[in-house]
């Protein structure tokens, strides 16, 4: 049985004095120089962010900082994600890793907190980033191994809880969706320089999503006595 994820009280869209509250409030989100560049000065994105993060159950400001316009879509960095996951108290002691013995191939893991049945991801490999195109994104380059953390956390979550993602994708999923896809375009894209982690001339993200390039491994590993993952 899944744990639930806190849901708001009241709905911010038509509760009258839930909603003229909800603008005051992203009002002044809007005006502080504490949220991302992207966010400032707008008062209709920030008051969506409000509303996701209330439905995901994270404080605004967190889910502010950790989500990003990609191509016209919503996406999450993965330490949002991983921030979902462990406040939701699916897993009993957080997100382990677990890579072969040539650290090619990643698998996420961890035990539920109901079953005490360990859940893993499907394993996600360099071999599987070539054959689906996204090591055309320069974060899958130079960093991979921290690219495959995040991939097989987002598989974790979408495989065995995907109420904790609420159908979201991650922006490095969203990068690599349109690094594979050369003739893909945005439809009424904004002003908004290329990211740095995407080397698809012909995309266009809404807002700079962030480079992973040079972000060092942080989440736990786990340890090195364990079996490496099924193939």
């Amino acid at each position: 049985m899944n744990m639930p994820i806190q849901k708001p009280e009241t709905d911010l869209l038509f509760n009258i004095a839930a909603f003229e509250q909800l603008q005051r409030v992203a009002k002044l989100f809007a005006s502080s120089k504490m949220i991302p560049e992207h966010l400032r000065g707008n008062i209709g994105d920030v008051s969506i962010c409000i509303y996701s993060a209330r439905a995901l159950g994270v404080d605004p400001l967190i889910y502010m900082q950790g989500s990003y316009v990609v191509h016209g879509k919503v996406g999450m960095l993965g330490s949002l994600v991983l921030t979902l996951i462990n406040i939701s108290g699916i897993l009993k002691g957080g997100i382990n890793y677990q890579f072969n013995s040539t650290r090619e191939e990643c698998i996420a893991w961890g035990i539920r907190a109901d079953t005490g049945e360990r859940v893993e991801s499907p394993v996600v490999s360099i071999t599987l980033a070539q054959k689906m195109g996204w090591m055309k994104n320069a974060s899958w380059q130079s960093n991979p191994e921290l690219m495959m953390r995040y991939r097989s956390v987002a598989y974790l979550a979408r495989t065995h809880f995907p109420e904790v993602l609420s159908g979201m994708h991650t922006v490095d999923e969203l990068q690599d969706m349109a690094a594979a896809s050369p003739n893909l375009k945005e439809i009424n894209p904004r002003n908004a320089s290329a990211s740095t982690a995407d080397a698809n001339a012909d995309f266009k993200p809404s807002t700079p999503a962030p480079d992973h390039s040079n972000v060092p491994p942080s989440p736990t590993e786990a340890a090195p006595s364990q079996q490496p993952p099924r193939k």
